[in-house]
């Protein structure tokens, strides 16, 4: 895997920022001296991977303190992050949820890919590739599972959803259309989450700010970065939002 390194001229005392991904930037500590530290990002807005709750934007350098338990990880915003258990070998398949964590932000995207592991059945169509992509909207957020590509199956039947930077509970949620139960959801940690089936023909989730009737006024959006606040992701047209734009 090729990385880049950034480095901000003229700063002897910035640290190198390793870019693993398009998605993710890295930012390890380079010395044994553990004193804040500079490190640079390329343009955009970017989350602390660590904490939800926490958004940087458009900067292009910040300050961060190191620590000894935690590596700091940077996702850039329009980006859709599976994760799984840990496993110890190609051998070994997880249990439990496929988690999607959802940034999002312009050209919101992201895809999983699994086969077997040791063996080349892939070539012959044993494998699995699955795409989401989310967009936001004025009346809230749609996630889309597109169809599964391949004949194999996975570990997982269900997917939890994590979407970040969202402080409460949206008036509601439809799945394919259907209004969803919201014992399947959870606000915490600066995030919203939600747990749907995974079936093979893909599936499409949206999340509802609040009533179109009471919409008709506003033109934020949900989870807009433009359009949102500065400080955090939040339903933008809650009554607390909309009691401090006008203040």
């Amino acid at each position: 895997m090729e990385h880049n390194l950034l480095r901000k001229p003229r700063r002897r005392s910035h640290r190198k920022a390793a870019l693993p991904a398009e998605r993710l930037l890295v930012a390890p500590q380079m010395s044994e001296i553990f004193d804040a530290d500079g490190v640079s990002f390329p343009k955009g807005v970017r989350h602390d991977y660590w904490s939800s709750s926490q958004r940087l934007i458009d900067t292009s350098h910040v300050t961060i303190q190191p620590k000894l338990d935690l590596l700091p990880v940077f996702v850039r915003a329009g980006s859709i992050i599976p994760q799984q258990q840990v496993v110890q070998s190609t051998a070994e398949f997880p249990i439990g949820l496929l988690q999607l964590r959802v940034y999002s932000g312009p050209n919101c995207q992201g895809s999983v890919y699994l086969d077997d592991g040791p063996t080349f059945k892939f070539r012959r169509g044993a494998y699995l590739r699955e795409n989401f992509s989310c967009q936001a909207s004025d009346s809230g957020i749609r996630i889309r599972i597109a169809p599964r590509e391949g004949r194999f199956q996975p570990w997982w039947k269900q997917v939890q959803i994590q979407i970040a930077g969202v402080s409460q509970s949206p008036r509601q949620w439809k799945l394919n259309g259907t209004a969803g139960d919201n014992a399947a959801t959870e606000v915490k940690s600066g995030s919203f989450f939600v747990t749907v089936p995974d079936p093979r023909e893909g599936s499409e989730i949206k999340i509802q700010c609040w009533p179109e009737a009471e919409k008709r006024n506003e033109s934020t959006s949900f989870l807009e970065v433009e359009h949102c606040g500065q400080e955090h992701n939040t339903c933008c047209n809650s009554p607390d939002a909309r009691g401090a734009r006008s203040a």
